[in-house]
Parts: C-alpha cells; sequence; structure tokens
C-alpha cells in the first residue's frame, strides 16, 4: 500500500519575517520510500501556521484534517480549503484529536488552559475541566490527548500526569497512573488499543497493558518526548527526548536498545514507524528537519524539511490523501 507521511512543522530556524516561502504548518511527502537530500515535500494550508499537531477524521471518501495551530484549531477539507474552528476563547492550543469510537462527531483538543471539547465537529465548544481544577493549574496543561479506539474513552496527558473521561458517560476526569508525572506524548498500540504508552519530561516511559488500571515505567528518569508502536508487527516501540538518541525495543519495553543520531545537538519531539517495516523508524527533530532511521545497519539518512521542529509525523493511505492534497474537495 503507498503511503504519504505527514508532518507538523512548528517553525523552522531560517524563516525570515514576511518570507512568502512556507515554513511552518502541515507538510506531507508522497512514497517516502528511501529519501535524501532532494526529497520533495508539499505545503497545505496557510503558510507560516505554527502547527503543534493534527488528526484526522474519514468520512466516505472524503478526510478532512484538523491542525492544533497554537491559537486556534484550523479545519482542512483539501488543502487549499482551510477555515478557522474555534473563536478567541480557544487558544494555546497544544494536541487536537477526533474520537472516531464516538461516531466522529467530538474533537478534542488539549490547550494550555485545559480540554476543550466539541460534540458537533467544532460547531460548538465547551471547556472540560472537571476533575482537573483539584490537582492543581499543572493538571491543566494538557500536552497530548489521544481516544481509545472502540470506546468513547479519552486519556489525556498533563504536568501533573494522567486522566481519562468518559465522553458517552459521566465527563469528569478521573486519574490514571502515578501524580507529578510531566507527560508530553500519549499513544496507544495500534495492534493492541488497550496498552497505552506515555513519554514523560523525567519519569520515562509509562506502559499500561489494561487501558490504564495499572502502569510500569521503563527507562526511568529519562527525559522523552515522543513514543510510537509499530502498526504492523506487536511488541515494537521506541521513544526519543532532548538527548541525541532514540529507544528502541521489540518486546514491548522489557529490553532496550538505543541508537546516537548523527549530530549530538539533535532532539526529538515526534516519530513513527514505517508503515512497511518495523525496523524503520521516521523522526522528527526539535530543529533539524525529518530523518530516516534504519534500525538494523544504524543508518541516519536525512528526509527534507531542514532546519525545521517537527512536532507530529503520521502516515496516510496516499489514496486516501490524494483527493485532499489535490484540492478536489
Amino acid at each position: 500500500m503507498a503511503s504519504t507521511l505527514l508532518a507538523a512543522v512548528l517553525d523552522r530556524k531560517g524563516y525570515i519575517v514576511g518570507d512568502s516561502n512556507a515554513s511552518s504548518g502541515l507538510h506531507w511527502l508522497d512514497n517516502p520510500g528511501m529519501p535524501g537530500e532532494a526529497s520533495s515535500w508539499s505545503h497545505a494550508g496557510w503558510s507560516n501556521v505554527r502547527c503543534f499537531g493534527f488528526d484526522v477524521r474519514r468520512a466516505a471518501d472524503e478526510l478532512t484534517v484538523y491542525l492544533a495551530a497554537g491559537n486556534g484549531i484550523l479545519e482542512g477539507r483539501s488543502r487549499k480549503r482551510w477555515r478557522v474552528k474555534t473563536d478567541w476563547r480557544v487558544t494555546e492550543v497544544l494536541d487536537v484529536v477526533v474520537a472516531e469510537g464516538s461516531g466522529a462527531d467530538v474533537i478534542v483538543c488539549g490547550t494550555a488552559y485545559g480540554p476543550v471539547v466539541s460534540m458537533d465537529l467544532g460547531r460548538t465548544w465547551e471547556s472540560r475541566n472537571d476533575g482537573l481544577t483539584e490537582f492543581g493549574t499543572s493538571a491543566t496543561y494538557v500536552s497530548s490527548a489521544i481516544a481509545v479506539e472502540g470506546s468513547d474513552r479519552l486519556v489525556i496527558g498533563t504536568e501533573d500526569g494522567l486522566f481519562a473521561a468518559d465522553l458517552g458517560g459521566s465527563d469528569r476526569w478521573r486519574r490514571l497512573g502515578p501524580r507529578r508525572a510531566s507527560v508530553r506524548c500519549i499513544v496507544a498500540d495500534p495492534l493492541n488499543p488497550t496498552r497505552i504508552l506515555a513519554a514523560t519530561d523525567g519519569d520515562g516511559l509509562l506502559t499500561s497493558s489494561d487501558a490504564g488500571a495499572t502502569w510500569n515505567t521503563r527507562l526511568p528518569g529519562e527525559i522523552l518526548y515522543t513514543v510510537c508502536c509499530s502498526p504492523i508487527e506487536s511488541g515494537f516501540v521506541a521513544c526519543a527526548g532532548i538527548e541525541s538518541r532514540i529507544w528502541y525495543s521489540s518486546d514491548a519495553g522489557d529490553t532496550w536498545r538505543s541508537l546516537s543520531a548523527p549530530d549530538s545537538d539533535i532532539g526529538f519531539h515526534a516519530m513513527g514507524f514505517d508503515p512497511d517495516s518495523s525496523q524503520v523508524l521516521w523522526v522528527g527533530t526539535t530543529d533539524a528537519g525529518v530523518f530516516r532511521v534504519d534500525l538494523v545497519s544504524g543508518r541516519w539518512t536525512f528526509a527534507g524539511l531542514a532546519d525545521a521542529s517537527i512536532r507530529k509525523l503520521a502516515f496516510i493511505d496516499s489514496h486516501v490523501f490524494e483527493k485532499f492534497a489535490n484540492g478536489l474537495a
């Protein structure tokens, strides 16, 4: 299956105010394969939008992309059709997720002031802090969010740990896992949605195999900003942070190996396994663009977007993305 790689670009070191070149926002790379210096990325939407993350909604043969764009949520029906879905009350947006288990009508954005939820695809929004404020302001700084597949359950990561709520019933947030863990990224294993992993700033990798009922700590003390699971082989996990190395495991985190980056100044905010091989990782750096990493040979190959700060990477079926990319929606 042909795949397209999407990247959320926060900013670029070489950007000059007023430059007409698209420096940040949503970019994509068709059929990544084996990239090189000439890897050709395309840009979608407004130029110079500070993009912290994105999620997609598939309905019939149409794709809608939602961007967490700092001061709001942007909705794209094609690369040429974008609109703002939030008003002045929704700001400092750090992540966005479409809750597919709720009929894909629910959109949740994580902000510096807590989660904001829309139950009608962005027509109206409501702040949902019930159960969070009692833990202090750090619990309302939501850096990451996921929707648990096949349910109405949402999990958010905050400066004070993990919390969950069921939008199909009580929407009060309840704590998951240890306190005071500064969570930077959450993922659910695509092959086992009850397995949840959370990258933390100084508390290593938190893992749960029972949808958050119990937790274990892997790589204790590590500063981690991103984590991912292979979509084709169970047990393959990778994570990384501000240090110039990535960690990876083939046995669900029981044992780990590390691989150093070619530059000691490189840090990481995004990563994802190649959809065709669990031995290949794509990583987004803090200010050096995208790299393809062969875990067998240890080879790092630059994949483009030089000087860019990458906040999210994700693969999507090229056939699904084609209509959006061509501006036909």
